[in-house]
């Protein structure tokens, strides 16, 4: 709890740093991408790691035109580490096609990009 509109405390500092934290799991990909590679040779595997970038940017230019306005920043931000959670651990639970993980990965993207435009980085 703060002690003053100017001083940020505990609670609002955990807050903050949750969702730096969340946005560091967007590169958990990479030390898998050669196990990927042989699981799906006939794909382009790079796409799992290049296509959640592309919805970063779109979802936080969405989230920059509804933030505050339409939708409220805490409910923004729920939903993104709620997409970006469910999404990302999606595939290790349930498996899945090649297209399966592309589309979770779009996903992770979203939540992502979501949570970007609140921390400031677009």
């Amino acid at each position: 709890m703060s002690t003053s509109k100017n001083q940020v405390g505990l609670k609002e500092t955990i807050a903050i740093l949750s969702l730096y934290f969340i946005s560091m799991g967007f590169t958990v990909v990479t030390p898998a991408m050669a196990k990927l590679a042989a699981a799906f040779p006939d794909n382009n595997f790079s796409l799992i790691s290049t296509l959640p970038t592309l919805f970063v940017v779109f979802a936080t230019l969405w989230a920059g035109t509804v933030a505050g306005k339409k939708i409220k920043y805490r409910t923004l931000a729920l939903t993104g580490c709620i997409i970006f959670t469910v999404s990302g651990t999606l595939p290790a639970i349930v498996g899945g096609s090649f297209a399966f993980i592309l589309v979770t990965r779009a996903l992770v993207g979203i939540g992502l990009g979501l949570l970007w435009h609140l921390l400031g980085m677009p």
